[in-house]
This record gives structure tokens, sequence and C-alpha cells, in this order.
């Protein structure tokens, strides 16, 4: 997750399966049998700390460690013990709060929603500074009314509004939700982004970060630091700070992305010069 300036703001934790004969199976071929199975919940609480262990090992740049971001199941976010397990992955790693990012989709929050109020509120309390992400947002069926309501800090425009950006009714939906999260305050990232016309529409219209292959492919946890080294650098030498941080060195707040055209075009061009420059 990258922001405007080019810095590395989170790494999102991915799971996948090496099989020794099989080699690499996707996510969505194992994922459904281990919640059909009941093993997503000692398989999600596994790569949540493993995510959180390794988080701790990344290298500080500038003063700042970059978040970690790791997605809840359906069945993870349903548990009654989810805070206590969250609890104890923050207690065995010594991670702080702040670092991480929990994302739970769109779907799964309205499954239940003032359950969904009720669990994120007590996980924000017992965990001051956890942000909480709504992923592939604009895929589901959010209740306006239920938006405005949950504790949430993030929303991520879904990759599939990313990918078919050129066309005019997407973009209209995309604009929408933009709009959208600047009114409730809330920062928004764009998934999946591909390519420099991509990057510099979201950055016109003041996302707060974006990911995709256009900054890098997945990698594996031990190329992780090299990677954040890598990109501290590249972002320094392009004009930006080499962390997660805003002009006053604060984090960046995309409600107060309020700068002109030319302003976000600048930025646009040493984000794009800095991604350049680590590819």
């Amino acid at each position: 997750m990258v922001s405007e300036s080019g810095a590395t703001l989170a790494m999102e934790a991915l799971l996948r399966w090496n099989h020794p004969t099989q080699g690499q199976i996707p996510p969505s071929r194992f994922i459904p049998v281990a919640e059909e199975t009941g093993m997503i919940m000692p398989l999600g609480s596994w790569a949540i700390e493993t995510a959180f262990r390794q988080a701790q090992l990344w290298p500080v740049i500038d003063g700042v460690a970059p978040a970690v971001s790791v997605n809840l199941s359906a069945r993870q976010f349903e548990r009654s013990d989810l805070v206590e397990s969250i609890g104890s992955a923050i207690g065995r790693t010594g991670i702080d709060p702040a670092r991480i990012i929990l994302e739970i989709t769109e779907t799964c929050v309205m499954n239940s929603p003032e359950r969904s109020i009720q669990t994120l509120q007590t996980l924000k309390n017992r965990f001051p500074g956890l942000s909480v992400a709504i992923d592939d947002f604009g895929t589901g069926y959010s209740s306006l009314s239920y938006l405005t309501r949950l504790p949430v800090d993030i929303l991520k425009i879904d990759i599939s509004f990313v990918s078919r950006l050129a066309e005019a009714g997407h973009e209209k939906i995309v604009r929408a939700i933009i709009n959208l999260g600047h009114s409730l305050g809330l920062r928004l990232v764009a998934e999946g982004v591909e390519t420099e016309e991509q990057l510099r529409y979201f950055v016109d219209n003041g996302c707060y970060a974006f990911q995709g292959h256009y900054f890098s492919v997945p990698v594996v946890a031990e190329a992780v630091g090299a990677l954040l080294s890598s990109a501290g650098d590249s972002a320094a030498a392009a004009g930006g700070p080499g962390a997660a941080q805003d002009r006053s060195g604060n984090p960046v707040d995309a409600a107060g992305s309020v700068d002109g055209p030319a302003e976000h075009s600048s930025r646009a061009n040493r984000l794009i010069r800095g991604a350049s420059a680590a590819q």
C-alpha cells in the first residue's frame, strides 16, 4: 500500500499454499474448503499471528515502521472470541496496534450490521490505533445508514472498478465512491493499480493510497525487508519522504487532501518516478 508521496504505508499479508506436487494453489481453491471444514479458524489465527510476527522484523524508515494489513474471513469475523484472539496475537508478538489494519469485506459486514458495529467498536476500543478497512467496496450491498455508523477508517475500491476505469459507467461509480469516502472522512485505497493512467486518476482525485502490480508483485516474506528498504530509498530519491508521512510528518489523512489539480499532478509525477525506480 503506497501513499501519494511514494511512501510505503503498509504491506498486505497474502496466504498462499505451495503444494509439494501441485505447486501454487490459489486461495480461491483452498479458503472455501477451509471455511466449510472449520479449518479456517486455526488457519486464520496462525496467519494473523505470523503476519504480526513478520511485521516486527521489517525495517523502520525515517522513524516509521509500515503497517501490516490482514484479511478476516466471514467465519473469523463471526467467532465469539475474535477480540481475544487478536489480543493474544498482539500480546505474543508485541506489535503496536497502531500498525495493524484489519480488512473485512462489505458483504461480511452487512451479514449482521448491528453485530458488526459492536464487534468493530470493541476492537478499536480495546486496541487504540488499530485501523479497520472495508475490502472490495462497491461489490456488496451496503446500507448508507449503517455505513455512517460503522467504526471504519478505510474504504478499499474493488479491483473490478479500477481495472475497468476507462469505461464511462465504472468511472462514475468510482468517482461516487471517492466522494462518499471523502464526505465520511474515510481514507480511500485503490486496489489493483497496474497502469500510470490509473495511478494519475486516483492521485488527482485525492485517494489516500494505492496498491497493485504497478508498484510490486507479491513477494515472499523473506524478501519484504529488502523491498521496503528499496522503496524507501526510491521515494526519497524521487523527492518524497521515505516514510508514511505527509508534508507535516503526520499520517496522511484523506479528508485533508484538498490540494488543487496542479499540486496533485506534481505528486503523481514524483510517485510515478519513485515506482519506476523500485520496479
